[in-house]
């Protein structure tokens, strides 16, 4: 909905954003799909009768684990230098083999490593896989955010793009 918003202002009403404003803006638009899980998820789960534990953790270490490991690996592999020049195909699949399976693997070994044994379940899988998730795709925003200065409705598709 914000994406929408946003789009439609800067695109049909000509609502432009300056340089200093954007940047708090997109910081903003990062965080929030992390602010989004800790309130329709990871708050709800202090009121239910045995709630998931680790959660906060789960979200942590898959930060961590995209700053320190994800994004720099796949700077170092750069996918987009390499399938610039590619077919449509070979894109689809040279970026599922290269960003899809790190990205991916990553956050299941945080989940696998972090709450084994913890499973009751199935949907304790789900929660503690979106925890992951939402945690290692706040820090993908963030790098989009503080890497140069896009305008807010590019920011909102792309972090949009992200989080989906």
């Amino acid at each position: 909905m914000v994406t929408l918003i946003l789009y439609i202002m800067v695109g049909y009403i000509g609502i432009n954003f300056s340089d200093s404003l954007a940047k708090p803006f997109n910081i903003a638009l990062a965080l929030m799909p992390a602010m989004l899980w800790f309130v329709f998820s990871h708050w709800r789960e202090r009121f239910v009768q045995e709630p998931r534990r680790r959660l906060s953790t789960i979200f942590i270490t898959s930060a961590l684990v995209a700053n320190a490991i994800g994004i720099p690996l796949l700077d170092t592999l750069a996918p987009e230098e390499w399938l610039s020049a590619t077919g449509t195909i070979d894109k689809v699949i040279g970026y599922a083999v290269t960003v899809g399976i790190v990205q991916e693997m990553l956050k299941y070994l945080v989940v696998r490593y972090t709450v084994s044994g913890m499973l009751n379940i199935r949907l304790d899988s789900v929660a503690y896989c979106a925890a992951s998730a939402i945690g290692y795709v706040t820090v993908i925003n963030l790098h989009l955010a503080f890497t140069g200065t896009p305008s807010p409705d590019v920011t909102a598709i792309r972090i949009f793009s992200n989080t989906a």
